[in-house]
C-alpha cells in the first residue's frame, strides 16, 4: 500500500556510530533504519606512509512518519553530539510516497 506523509531523516557519521544513532533513533518512535558504508571526501585527507586515507562513514536511513521527524533528528543530535564540528551531519528529506513500511496494526 502506497503511503503518504513520511520523511528521510539522514545521518552521517564516522564508522562505528551508527549502533548510537539507531538506538537513539528507535527511542525517539523511530521503528528500523538502513545503515549504508561511505567514506568522506573533506578537504583535509589524512595519509598514512604516504598513502592517502580516506575517512570511513556510516551512513544511516530512517522513515519515520513526518509528526516525529524532528524529534528522531534531535534524538540523533544529542547521541552523536552533532553541535560539535567534526561529529557529524544529519537533515530531513520529504518523502512524496512510500510503499514497504507497515504500522502496528498493519501486519
Amino acid at each position: 500500500m502506497i503511503k503518504d506523509g513520511y520523511e528521510l531523516v539522514v545521518t552521517i557519521v564516522s564508522k562505528g556510530w551508527s549502533s548510537t544513532i539507531i538506538e537513539a533513533s528507535q527511542e525517539a518512535g523511530a521503528r528500523g533504519a538502513t545503515v549504508l558504508k561511505g567514506r568522506g571526501a573533506g578537504l583535509k585527507v589524512a595519509a598514512l606512509f604516504g598513502i592517502p586515507v580516506e575517512p570511513e562513514k556510516d551512513i544511516i536511513l530512517n522513515a519515520v512518519p513526518a509528526d516525529i521527524s524532528r524529534q528522531v533528528l534531535l534524538a540523533i543530535s544529542h547521541s552523536a553530539a552533532l553541535v560539535k564540528p567534526g561529529n557529524g551531519i544529519a537533515f530531513v528529506l520529504p518523502i512524496t510516497s512510500i510503499v514497504g513500511v507497515f504500522e502496528q496494526q498493519d501486519r
